[in-house]
């Protein structure tokens, strides 16, 4: 509530940080006021009700950054593919080391560096692995990891803030 972003919105009166379920107690806005609600994480944007004013991605889009699977297929097919760690097939060519990720979870959860193929074969009968889908990426080393957080209207860029996260940190590895 206090990220500089908010003094460059001169119509925001307040910010609050609140999970989907706290939503409805929050759409009381004062008189004069609107509530708009600003999802950021993917389960957060799929809880979020059709009734409330929200910047929310469409139904399409918000599947494609649900599941890694499509989104790895969504950068390919947008030409955007080396941006991307190579995915491995789970039969095909592997080269440890590599991250085992599952493809429903997020913020680094379902997230394991893998070094050889009896660790995989045992990561693959554990929580949160076992029974749901995963992918297989390349290891890539080195440098920070960003991430970048965009606020678009009618396609134009409204907003954005990029972060920086130390890649011994990022993501959490389970």
């Amino acid at each position: 509530p206090q990220a500089p972003v908010w003094t460059l919105l001169p119509a925001v009166s307040s910010v609050h940080i609140c999970r989907p379920a706290q939503l409805a107690e929050m759409m009381a806005p004062s008189a004069g006021e609107t509530t708009v609600v600003i999802p950021f994480l993917e389960d957060d944007l799929a809880a979020c009700p059709p009734s409330v004013k929200a910047l929310i991605p469409d139904a399409q889009a918000l599947g494609i950054c649900r599941d890694k699977r499509r989104f790895s297929a969504f950068m390919w097919a947008s030409d955007l593919g080396h941006l991307h760690p190579r995915q491995f097939s789970t039969t095909g060519d592997i080269h440890f080391p590599l991250m085992l990720k599952r493809c429903d979870l997020s913020a680094g959860h379902g997230v394991r560096k893998i070094s050889s193929t009896v660790e995989l074969h045992d990561a693959l009968t554990l929580d949160p692995w076992a029974g749901h889908p995963v992918i297989l990426q390349e290891y890539v080393s080195g440098g920070p990891d960003y991430v970048t957080h965009a606020v678009c209207v009618r396609g134009e860029w409204a907003w954005s803030a990029t972060f920086e996260f130390d890649s011994l940190i990022w993501p959490r590895c389970d």
